[in-house]
Formats: structure tokens, sequence, C-alpha cells
């Protein structure tokens, strides 16, 4: 299912099977994969958009919040880092493990920078789910396209 955003022409590809929800404030979508684990949460996937005050490209941008997150994410473990090219556009992602209310969450967050808008695409599960489907995650930020 092809799903735009709200903002200046993002668009990309969901499966069909996933639930789809409208983003709120810098949130631009929310969705979340047709599986539960077993404390009924779904893999998910939060799209927001950072408007920024200064040049940088998505490698940059990524260092600068892995920084961050090592710093404010509880029990933060890093598995690697790296960037690919989408729509001509460098896309940095970092892969990474962390405690998120209570649950042991792992993550990868890919980072596009249009300009000064920088994308976020922030794809989350249990250790256990994430392995299936990570390759669904990295299919959808592969169908970025900007209009």
């Amino acid at each position: 299912m092809q799903c735009s955003t709200t903002d200046d022409g993002l668009t990309v590809e969901i499966p069909d099977d996933w639930d789809i929800w409208e983003g709120a404030e810098d949130d631009l979508l929310v969705a979340a994969a047709p599986e539960e684990d077993d404390d009924g949460i779904q893999p998910q996937l939060l799209v927001t958009l950072e408007l920024l005050d200064y040049d940088i490209d998505s490698k940059g941008y990524m260092v600068g919040n892995v920084v961050y997150s090592q710093t404010h994410l509880p029990a933060y473990d890093d598995h690697g880092s790296g960037t690919f090219t989408c729509d001509g556009y460098d896309v940095a992602w970092n892969h990474y493990t962390s405690d998120a209310g209570g649950f042991t969450m792992t993550a990868i967050t890919y980072f596009v920078v249009r300009g000064r808008d920088a994308y976020l695409f922030n794809f989350k599960a249990n250790p256990e789910m994430f392995s299936r489907w990570h390759g669904s995650f990295e299919q959808i930020v592969r169908s970025i396209r900007f209009a």
C-alpha cells in the first residue's frame, strides 16, 4: 500500500496488512506490523520530521542522535550503523537495543536529511521478533520517494 504523509510529499510503501495511523505534531505516521509478542506489542514504525536550524548531512545527523541516545536511553547497546542511498538521498542508519518503558526493544532508526528537513524512520520490536521484521523495515525505507 502506498502511504503519503501530510508533509511536503514523502511517500512510502507500507505492506497492506499493517495498521497505519496519521501522526500528530512532528510525527508524520505510525504503522504496526500484523503480529504481537506475548505482551501484546506489535513491531512498529514511527516516522518523524524535525526542521533543522543548521546544515548537516544524514550521517552527521545520525551521529548526533546516536550520541544523544547513548546518554539518554536506559541500557543502550549499539549494534552498528551504516549508510546507503535511496531516491537520490543518503540514508544513515543505527541499530541498537535499549529499555523502553520496562520492555527491552531492539530498534533500527534510519535518518534522511533533505535540505533542512530531517526524517527519522524508527522501527522497534522485541528482540525475538526484530529479526523476522528487519527485512520489512528496510523494504519500507527503501521505498521512500519525495515529490
